[in-house]
């Protein structure tokens, strides 16, 4: 399994085996690549554009066609396709299809898909503290959980089964 990424536009990125944590070593402290441990995920970064090296602290610093610009609206198109054996593979191939809707009359998240036995539904607040949960016991084609008595306000929907797990972010 992998995943092809086609650009449009300018695009400047990196891919590596390290957190971005792994970089921070405090002011003035000195590392090395050997230093580094290989992480066991691969880390991706996608940026308009990346500064020159160079800062003048001793010698000039990145040459003008390399500074970022200060001003101005830019962007860029990313195409990710999930690939299996060397062949790109629509969604569906991957992940399950679900429908997510919130009823604002009755305040309840409803999941609509195939889901198979013990799929696990969890509502979470934006606090990271779960107000909701749920787990199919055989296959289910709808799941509600309830938001009365929360606040207006961003709530996160995990399905875990079915696959990788899943994350939904909605506003009530």
């Amino acid at each position: 399994r992998g995943l092809k990424i086609e650009t449009e536009g300018r695009v400047d990125f990196s891919v590596l085996n390290y957190e971005d944590n792994d970089f921070n070593r405090g002011e003035y402290t000195p590392f090395h690549p050997y230093d580094l441990t290989k992480a066991g995920t691969v880390v991706a970064h996608f940026d308009y554009m990346q500064e020159g090296l160079g800062n003048a602290s001793c010698g000039p610093g990145p040459l003008d066609k390399y500074l970022c610009p200060s001003t101005g609206e830019y962007s860029y198109k990313l195409r990710l396709t999930p690939m299996v054996n060397g062949v790109g593979v629509g969604l569906d191939e991957v992940v399950s299809r679900a429908e997510i809707r919130y009823d604002r009359s009755a305040d309840v998240v409803t999941c609509r898909g195939d889901f198979a036995p013990g799929t696990r539904f969890a509502l979470y607040n934006l606090g990271g503290v779960r107000i909701a949960q749920q787990q199919t016991t055989g296959a289910a084609s709808e799941v509600s959980l309830s938001l009365d008595s929360q606040p207006r306000g961003s709530y996160i929907l995990v399905i875990e089964g079915n696959g990788a797990p899943r994350t939904h972010k909605f506003v009530k």
